[in-house]
């Protein structure tokens, strides 16, 4: 069944946008020069702004944009990975949006600043509770000063084993980066617990990933390994015993977009995702995400 990629939930489960622990307010700094600060606006950069937005309601409620974007699971869909977006009026949010920072202590959440891919690209905020794959994604745009314009509730495959995993791993196709999902070598485990709770254990790790069997759906083809970054930036493969061609219809059918297929001189670009042909009948998906 073909449906638009922007209805699909992404990430899943994984929840998995890689992220950086924490940007230095200088790095931030320089994405956002005072001159777009506002009168009155509860900070002049982003991490002063959020720290203050994070802990106050009623900040919170003037700084949110209406309607606001709410993108949720539909589970009516299963087990393909589908979402339902709506668009909230103020009398239809419960204040807070965000957890405040008691609330979010008291749950064990873990809110994190989402690195830019490119110079003002908005804002985004995730809140986590580790070693699970539940994560909401908070998205903000810059109008005189921020305001919070989306929130998305990623699916959960600890919750919903019924859905396709694999093809909630990615956002979409132009930003396919997952959220918080990679494997940590100090734990011996998925970021999320994801891949633990399917059973399955990497084969292999080195040269900063870590690669893994499997025997899931991924465009509703058969996958056999997914490969995942040792830390929250770098590669993201899924491979499949099918030609390149098939995997690219296969892509098509169900996103409505059709990837690029790398050739020796493709040069890939962060969050953009592209195929290469593996061999006789087998290819791959592949995600980047660059720190640089």
């Amino acid at each position: 069944m073909k449906m638009p990629w922007r209805l699909f939930i992404t990430a899943m489960l994984f929840v998995a946008h890689t992220v950086a622990a924490a940007e230095s307010e200088s790095e931030e700094d320089e994405r956002y020069p005072s001159a777009t600060y506002g009168v009155g606006c509860p900070g002049e950069y982003f991490s002063s702004f959020l720290d203050k937005f994070s802990n106050d309601a009623s900040i919170q409620r003037e700084y949110t944009e209406y309607q606001l974007i709410k993108k949720e699971l539909d589970l009516s869909a299963a087990p393909e990975v589908r979402k339902i977006i709506t668009y909230l009026g103020s009398n239809h949010i419960k204040s807070p949006v965000l957890p405040l920072r008691a609330a979010r202590e008291k749950q064990s959440l873990k809110m994190i600043k989402v690195r830019q891919r490119y110079v003002n690209e908005n804002p985004k905020v995730i809140l986590i509770k580790p070693n699970t794959d539940d994560v909401t994604v908070y998205e903000f745009v810059l109008n005189g000063c921020w305001y919070l314009s989306s929130i998305d509730h990623q699916a959960s495959t600890a919750r919903h084993p019924q859905l396709y995993w694999m093809d909630a791993i990615f956002p979409a196709m132009d930003d396919c980066t997952p959220y918080y999902f990679y494997f940590d070598p100090h734990t011996k485990r998925t970021s999320n617990g994801v891949l633990e709770r399917k059973g399955y254990t990497p084969y292999k790790v080195e040269n900063s990933v870590a690669k893994y069997k499997v025997h899931d759906k991924f465009m509703g083809l058969d996958a056999t390994e997914i490969t995942i970054p040792t830390s929250p930036y770098g590669m993201y493969k899924v491979t499949l015993p099918v030609s390149v061609e098939r995997l690219t219809a296969a892509v098509e059918k169900n996103t409505g977009h059709r990837l690029a297929i790398a050739i020796p001189e493709f040069k890939s670009q962060s969050g953009v995702p592209y195929l290469v042909e593996e061999g006789n009948n087998t290819s791959s998906f592949i995600c980047t995400f660059d720190a640089r």
